[in-house]
């Protein structure tokens, strides 16, 4: 019992001296909220193609994006975002090649989405690949002046079926229009570049028989040389109800995302951080064809090497990320161009396809 009422003096002596005796000289901490490391961007868009919105807010989902605002053409976001200041946008390659110099404004993020070339006949007609429109001149449609697609098109009469002189006719991009302009005889064909499977395609094929002509009788050198970023892919026609059959020969073409030079370059680690992170997220969150169209677009997108030869000005944010993840290196040996890790050129290090040699 002594001992026991010992052990309890001494535990009070150890608390009075220890604790109460300097209760005064002890102080709440209080936590100061930190500001956030990035603010809310504006985000343009183009519409010349259905999958922009849903990509735009699906990188809302995972990135605070102030508001999105659309325009009709590529170049429309192109010239926004050359002046302004704290602003992404998306936009097609084809669009985005001419502002590629280092005295502008935009920069590179990576590739957020890939598209299509899509030539549509007339089933009945005796159109089945690009050749049969060698032996004179015949009338096109696409979507818009100063389109993605009206540039892309004209860069194939000028530089491949510049044998004939072929007239381009506008006609909005809807099955109704694009229908009555083959029944009415205005075109003999319709270029367009669109993520597959597409919308109006599919409603099309209810209104027409129509035949699909990716790049079936272009040249492929002439191709790789005309669109040196996109790479070749196939157009599946059973995802048309059955209605177009086979595998229809095709290029991918990109769809970026961009930043205007003047944004942290901690913003855009987190925002390309961010997409590599939720990348499945990305990709799947959406409706059935969202999921569909998405489908070839992998990983080796986000990357800025498969770009190459046109490497385009990589904002210093995401060029920072790809550092950190060994993509960028400037290690001058080239057996680390497949090695991953920055300046490390080890055997025991996991082969990297995607890196990126500076």
């Amino acid at each position: 019992m002594i001992v026991l009422i010992i052990f309890v003096l001494l535990i009070l002596v150890y608390l009075y001296y220890n604790v109460i005796e300097h209760f005064d000289s002890y102080k709440s901490v209080t936590v100061v909220p930190q500001p956030m490391v990035y603010d809310k961007l504006n985000m343009y868009i183009n519409l010349e193609n259905e999958i922009n919105m849903k990509i735009a807010k699906n990188i809302q989902n995972i990135y605070p994006i102030d508001k999105i605002v659309s325009y009709k053409l590529s170049n429309d976001v192109l010239n926004k975002l050359q002046n302004s200041s704290n602003s992404v946008g998306i936009v097609n390659d084809e669009s985005f090649q001419s502002y590629n110099e280092p005295t502008s404004n935009i920069r590179f993020i990576c590739t957020i989405g890939v598209s299509s070339f899509i030539l549509i006949v007339n089933a009945q007609s005796n159109f089945k690949t690009w050749n049969n429109f060698k032996d004179k001149s015949y009338r096109f449609g696409t979507d818009i002046i100063g389109s993605s697609s009206d540039i892309t098109l004209n860069k194939i009469h000028k530089s491949i079926l510049n044998e004939y002189v072929h007239s381009i006719k506008y006609i909005e991009y809807n099955p109704i229009a694009i229908s009555n302009a083959f029944k009415n005889n205005l075109i003999d064909a319709y270029f367009i570049i669109q993520p597959d499977p597409d919308n109006v395609i599919q409603f099309l094929t209810n209104r027409m028989p129509v035949y699909l002509i990716g790049t079936k009788g272009l040249d492929s050198v002439k191709l790789s040389i005309l669109f040196p970023n996109s790479q070749k892919t196939f157009i599946d026609g059973s995802k048309y109800d059955k209605k177009i059959y086979g595998s229809i020969p095709t290029i991918l073409v990109p769809i970026h995302l961009l930043a205007t030079n003047n944004i942290p370059g901690e913003y855009i680690r987190i925002l390309i951080r961010s997409l590599f992170e939720n990348f499945v997220k990305y990709k799947s969150s959406g409706d059935e064809i969202y999921i569909q169209q998405m489908f070839e677009f992998n990983p080796q997108y986000l990357y800025p090497n498969y770009l190459s030869p046109n490497k385009y000005i990589i904002h210093e944010g995401a060029k920072k990320y790809f550092e950190e993840i060994g993509i960028i290196t400037y290690n001058p040996n080239k057996d680390c161009v497949y090695r991953l890790g920055i300046d490390k050129c080890k055997d025991d290090l996991y082969v990297n396809p995607y890196r990126l040699l500076l």
